[in-house]
């Protein structure tokens, strides 16, 4: 099974998201490092040895930061579809960022299924 630390809104405080990583890599190395935004220059920072690091956009990283504001990403077989919520009203609910995550996973599948050639309509 594969070890996977998430974190959010580091904004700056490197010192603290490192803390956090000496917690969650207290039983074991980490395999995969998720940052849902708004720091995510630190976590490129601190990622070291961590084999894979998965970052997206905030809404306080800017618009010239490199990150997407969403990815869906396959870590030990499993699909994780990583976003801030900023832009799917995560404060007033969740079903956009359900209904999202769903149709993103769905999207991909049929995209991966068509490039594979097993996809028809």
């Amino acid at each position: 099974m594969k070890r996977i630390g998430i974190v959010s809104d580091s904004h700056g405080m490197r010192g603290m998201l490192e803390q956090s990583l000496i917690k969650l890599e207290a039983g074991a190395p980490l395999d995969a490092l998720i940052h849902c935004g708004d720091g995510g220059s630190d976590a490129k920072y601190l990622a070291g040895n961590i084999l894979q690091t998965v970052i997206v956009r905030g809404n306080c990283d800017g618009w010239g930061c490199d990150y997407e504001d969403d990815m869906l990403v396959n870590i030990g077989g499993v699909s994780i579809f990583v976003t801030h919520g900023h832009r799917y009203g995560v404060k007033s609910g969740l079903d956009t960022l359900a209904s999202a995550a769903a149709a993103n996973v769905t999207d991909r599948c049929a995209e991966k299924k068509s490039r594979e050639g097993e996809y028809h309509e």
